[in-house]
């Protein structure tokens, strides 16, 4: 049930920090020039946009690759269709985005590549990226990787489906309610890839279906769910979280090398009877709660909910998206605290060990492609702790 006086509480505080709402100009791009249109594609439309600016894209057949690298809202309306033909572009590159500014993305979108290089790519950002309710539907060829992260100090992945597999590397990613499948199937000979692949750096998994790439009888052997290499340090939590090997094989959950910490509620799947973890990788237990957060379009709900220990006290902070820091004794923050944030006392945490709750979207129109990341420290018998954070952007 929506909590009114939760709604106006944070409203209340969010009005004192107009940075947090801060839009800019919103840039209509459709490449059949229906009416309101500025652009007919998306490149020349990043190019007149500025930070903070939101970019909308309709429904259309096809556009062109676009390379970002400002702060603006991107947000795919009705499935679009972006198509490449050039084997060594993907269909959208983020690169580069200054400290202190948050590229922010939202909705479904229609990719149309050659399968040689990764749909999306994310490189060398000192800024944020919220990738917020993203699917990415592949036509024609499917691609070896469908997301690859390099390099980038604070990525958010939130309720986004991803069919063919991610990679991070050197990086900070924190993903949250989404779905995750390797790519399988690839060929004869072909092996599966992992759903998730880290390549050093770190990467949080909090309620995430993440299953590996799967093969038929006769092709290459599947893939474990979650692969680990490069000195990476991965937290998965949260009693939804489900991370299984793809079928035929003998797979583990997950493998390789690395530094593992796993919520004891997190469900594991190996194959043929490996082990769920394969020893290779150095693993303890994690008992840090979880949220799960989904954000919501104007007028809607936003709903969250925590994962901890019985009747612990939950806060919720609530700022702009930001690079971590760390607070010792109480772990990372991801909240950009100098752009203003609210601190709101939400309650306690009932017997089955959630707190759930709600707070309504204003119609305002300028909250659209307004972003939000929250986090909530739990108290209670054992010392305080912070949740995994979460965010959205409003469409």
């Amino acid at each position: 049930m929506t909590n009114p006086r939760l709604t106006a509480a944070l409203l209340a505080a969010l009005a004192c920090t107009t940075d947090l709402a801060a839009q800019g100009r919103v840039w209509v791009v459709d490449a059949n020039n229906r009416p309101g249109t500025h652009f007919t594609e998306i490149q020349p439309a990043i190019t007149a946009a500025a930070h903070e600016d939101v970019v909308v894209v309709r429904e259309a057949a096809a556009y062109q690759p676009a390379t970002i690298s400002k702060g603006i809202a991107l947000v795919f309306a009705d499935r679009p269709l972006i198509a490449t033909t050039n084997i060594l572009a993907p269909v959208l590159r983020i690169e580069q985005l200054p400290a202190g500014r948050v590229f922010r993305m939202t909705g479904i979108v229609r990719t149309q590549e050659t399968g040689a290089t990764p749909t999306i790519v994310l490189a060398q950002c000192a800024g944020t990226i919220v990738l917020d309710r993203c699917q990415f539907e592949h036509v024609l060829a499917r691609p070896r990787l469908a997301l690859q992260i390099d390099q980038c100090n604070a990525v958010f992945l939130t309720h986004c489906v991803i069919g063919h597999g991610m990679a991070s590397i050197a990086s900070r990613v924190e993903l949250h309610a989404c779905d995750l499948i390797g790519p399988g199937d690839r060929g004869p000979s072909a092996p599966g890839l992992p759903a998730i692949t880290v390549q050093g750096g770190t990467t949080g998994i909090t309620n995430c279906r993440v299953l590996g790439g799967s093969t038929n009888a006769g092709q290459g052997s599947a893939a474990a769910g979650l692969l680990l290499s490069g000195g990476a340090t991965v937290a998965a939590r949260g009693d939804r979280c489900e991370i299984a090997a793809g079928a035929n094989g003998t797979n583990s959950a997950i493998a390789g090398t690395g530094n593992l910490a796993i919520d004891p509620s997190v469900r594991l799947y190996s194959t043929n009877g490996a082990p769920l973890i394969e020893p290779s990788v150095t693993t303890r237990t994690l008992s840090l709660p979880a949220l799960s957060l989904a954000g919501a379009p104007l007028g809607g709900t936003v709903t969250f909910d925590v994962q901890s220990a019985p009747n612990d006290s939950a806060i919720a902070v609530v700022a702009r998206p930001g690079v971590p820091f760390a607070i010792p004794g109480l772990g990372d923050v991801w909240l950009d605290l100098t752009a203003g944030f609210a601190v709101l006392p939400v309650g306690t945490v009932g017997a089955n060990g959630h707190l759930s709750g709600s707070i309504g979207v204003p119609t305002d129109p300028s909250l659209f492609g307004a972003t939000f990341a929250w986090q909530f420290v739990t108290a209670g018998a054992q010392a305080p702790a912070l949740t995994n954070p979460g965010a959205y952007l409003h469409n």
